[in-house]
């Protein structure tokens, strides 16, 4: 489904015709700031994985391709576009891949980078090397770090700035993947409730279709490096917890 893009208006070559004193008409809608500044008057995101035909010609062979997505604010208006970045062998071997992630505004430019190495998934047996991911703003300078914490039944990720405290991500006690609602609650380091990274299968298409889609829910004023963090860590969170694979 084609969704709106939120673009920069061409400036007008209209020259008013009215006699001085004549009110001026209501102004077309300031056009959205670029890089993060978009995020800080945004209280909803929408992340939609994008599912071609040989996306859907494969969707049952160990075989995958580059995910890419569109990220969109609460209606449906296309904001960032992300697309990942692997090779062929990774894609074909290793559901732990490692992979960057570009995300970028409307207007091409790259809003923030995300590292993924290699990492094993953290279970009963393995409590070593876990995931870890690397958010670089602008490319190639790191501003925090996503690292899986180790724990025997509820997922936990912690996000870590350089110089000052960062989040929480922790999941439901058994974080099942089986079509139902899927969420990952967000905490400050006072242990204040901020945002909710959810998956949920609402219609018939989705389950069957095996589509990514999830939204990301700010529930309290953050700032929009804060609100850029929490979309960066969220997509680790997808990797492992909330993408459906068969």
């Amino acid at each position: 489904m084609d969704r709106p893009i939120l673009t920069q208006p061409s400036p007008s070559r209209y020259t008013d015709p009215r006699s001085p004193g004549t009110p001026a008409p209501p102004r077309d809608p300031d056009p959205p700031p670029r890089d993060i500044a978009f995020l800080e008057r945004q209280d909803e995101l929408r992340i939609y994985q994008q599912l071609d035909l040989l996306d859907a010609t494969f969707l049952k062979t160990s075989f995958e391709r580059y995910n890419t997505y569109t990220i969109c604010n609460a209606d449906d208006a296309a904001c960032y576009f992300a697309k990942e970045s692997s090779e062929t062998k990774w894609r074909i071997c290793l559901h732990q891949r490692p992979m960057t992630v570009e995300i970028k505004d409307n207007y091409g430019s790259v809003v923030m980078r995300l590292d993924r190495p290699w990492r094993c998934r953290a279970s009963w047996l393995c409590c070593c090397h876990l995931q870890e991911m690397f958010i670089e703003r602008p490319p190639g300078v790191v501003l925090a770090s996503v690292t899986e914490n180790w724990t025997c039944w509820r997922p936990e990720f912690d996000v870590s700035l350089s110089g000052r405290g960062g989040f929480l991500l922790r999941g439901a006690w058994s974080s099942c993947r089986c079509g139902s609602h899927n969420r990952f609650y967000v905490y400050d380091r006072s242990g204040e409730k901020v945002a909710v990274i959810s998956k949920t299968y609402e219609t018939c298409t989705a389950r069957c279709a095996l589509l990514n889609d999830f939204n990301i829910q700010y529930l309290s004023s953050l700032s929009a490096q804060d609100k850029m963090l929490i979309l960066g860590s969220a997509f680790l969170v997808d990797f492992n917890y909330l993408e459906l694979r068969v």
